[in-house]
């Protein structure tokens, strides 16, 4: 598999994932104002798992166009992806419904670590396989340190849940997404990312 097709079908995985997180949201019953304000939980849990995802596709942007070799690892990681942004989906499913659950919180947390991981060991993996091409080394170290610090935020509300607060780990996520877009932004402005 080339670097190419590895791409689409992140691409493919994500908008697949995107789209039934999204599926999974209700109509409101009664479809009046205050049917939508009492589903305004389950659309702010929604909307942190569609930030996460996107923040992750975001992050791994720059990394694309950089560099041309990609190693069985570099493969394995990107399939490792696609198949943790999936599950993403009914990880969202199930802390909509049963929000206030420790098993359902570490399920979606767990879930959304997976995604982390797997997109910092893309990140890392492009860097190796392509040393010399120094814009895809830039670009990679900058995903691994981004996506670093966006683990570490959803490990520290993985203990949180488990120890005390049972809805950190929503909240971490929520968290993560939003250092995700705040590097991204500030990288756009220094011309860090595309």
């Amino acid at each position: 598999m080339n670097k190419k097709s590895l791409m689409r079908l992140m691409d493919v995985a994500l908008a697949l994932a995107l789209f039934r997180v999204l599926d999974n949201l209700d109509l409101p019953y009664p479809r009046t104002l205050g049917g939508l304000w009492n589903m305004h939980r389950d659309i702010f849990r929604t909307a942190t798992s569609v930030l996460w995802l996107v923040m992750l596709w975001l992050s791994l942007y720059p990394v694309r166009d950089s560099g041309k070799r990609v190693s069985r690892l570099t493969v394995t990681s990107g399939a490792a992806l696609c198949v943790s942004v999936l599950a993403m989906t009914y990880a969202n499913h199930l802390v909509i419904y049963s929000y206030k659950a420790l098993l359902s919180q570490l399920i979606y947390g767990g879930t959304a670590m997976l995604c982390g991981a797997s997109a910092w060991a893309l990140c890392r993996g492009l860097g190796r396989d392509n040393p010399d091409v120094p814009e895809c080394g830039d670009a990679c170290r900058i995903c691994e340190r981004s996506l670093a610090v966006a683990l570490g935020l959803m490990l520290a509300g993985m203990v949180a849940c488990v120890l005390k607060f049972r809805q950190a780990m929503w909240y971490s996520v929520a968290a993560a997404g939003v250092w995700l877009l705040v590097r991204w932004m500030v990288g756009r402005d220094k011309s860090e990312f595309a």
